[in-house]
């Protein structure tokens, strides 16, 4: 067995286990151009991040990835890696994926993941890393006249037509709760700000523009017209579940600021109606957004995401165990990608 940082010389090789190891997975060049070669912090575009696993007969027989990103804490801007794609063969597993991670998690500091499996969450949590937080899946559903029709499509297999969405196209202007929002076509208009006492990953204009206006289309970027105190939301069209949805991936509003949320959460079900959806989906990370959820009628579903690093970071037990510790969305993670890739409008230019 032998581990190394990814090399240009192997990158075709590496494509090739990716669309092995993950079948279902949709245009895996242009996924890993868009999600690794295109991140703006990544200083070196020949050298994208990352581990791979070889066998006796140097085949790659696994990999670890990382994403660099920024996040902000207690006044003060930090760098970071995302870890993702974290992908064994089955016949190299065990002691082999444990020291793969061993080496990605100890070389990539601060360190954090993102929505684990059980058996990447065991490995992660040996290896000294620790919960910050999870992401928990609120659901909001239009037409509740037939409880038992939405329960049965929520829990099951069968998926949903393409192209439901077709003529349908998303309005230029929407109204909610006395904010206008905007369709954006760029990041330019953005100011960024910060939450006291909070773990937050970065919103930069480089990195709005980089997510939500580069190569991968499908993104309505929302920005309020305020000129203090902003608040934004992303959303997409999504097939869930034999369910058609809005998936709010992304906001942000100023500090404990309820009003601007439930202005979102208002803007996004118009959305789903003018789009014909059958509801909307988002997640949360902090108790302010719980209670947002909650107060607009969504319920939470699902399993929760665990939020997990190595990073060196005061104790804050208290704030961790009230959920009003960290800041994040699915935007951070590659949930979003993974989430129903390939359906609708959902894509890359």
């Amino acid at each position: 067995m032998k581990i190394a940082k990814i090399e240009p010389a192997r990158i075709d090789n590496f494509l090739d286990f990716n669309k092995k190891s993950f079948p279902e997975r949709k245009n895996t060049s242009e996924r890993f151009k868009y999600q690794f070669i295109e991140n703006p912090l990544l200083q070196d575009k020949e050298h994208p991040h990352g581990y791979l696993c070889y066998n006796d007969n140097d085949e790659i027989a696994g990999q670890f990835m990382a994403s660099p990103f920024e996040f902000h804490l207690s006044g003060r801007d930090y760098k970071g890696y995302f870890g993702c794609d974290y992908y064994v063969s089955e016949n190299s597993r065990g002691i082999s994926g444990a020291v793969l991670a061993c080496k990605a998690i100890r070389s990539y500091r601060p360190y954090f993941a993102i929505g684990l499996t059980e058996t990447a969450k065991k490995i992660h949590l040996s290896l000294g890393t620790k919960v910050l937080g999870n992401l928990r899946k609120f659901i909001w559903v239009r037409n509740l006249i037939n409880p038992l029709l939405i329960t049965a499509k929520l829990y099951s297999k069968e998926g949903a037509k393409e192209g439901y969405y077709k003529n349908r196209r998303s309005p230029e202007k929407i109204s909610s709760y006395g904010e206008e929002f905007v369709l954006a076509d760029n990041s330019d208009g953005w100011n960024n700000y910060h939450w006291t006492d909070t773990l937050e990953f970065s919103r930069s204009p480089e990195f709005l523009k980089w997510r939500f206006f580069g190569t991968l289309k499908g993104y309505y970027f929302y920005l309020s017209k305020k000129s203090k105190n902003q608040s934004y939301f992303v959303v997409r069209k999504s097939m869930w579940r034999g369910m058609q949805f809005l998936l709010l991936l992304d906001y942000k509003v100023p500090y404990q600021d309820e009003k601007a949320f439930l202005a979102i959460l208002k803007a996004s079900k118009l959305l789903a109606k003018e789009l014909g959806c059958d509801g909307v989906i988002t997640f949360s990370s902090h108790m302010f957004f719980d209670q947002g959820l909650k107060k607009s009628f969504f319920f939470k579903i699902g399993n929760q995401n665990l939020i997990l690093t190595n990073a060196d970071i005061d104790s804050r037990e208290s704030s961790i165990n009230k959920r009003e510790f960290v800041y994040a969305t699915i935007a951070d993670s590659d949930i979003d990608f993974d989430f129903d890739e390939g359906l609708c409008e959902y894509g890359f230019k």
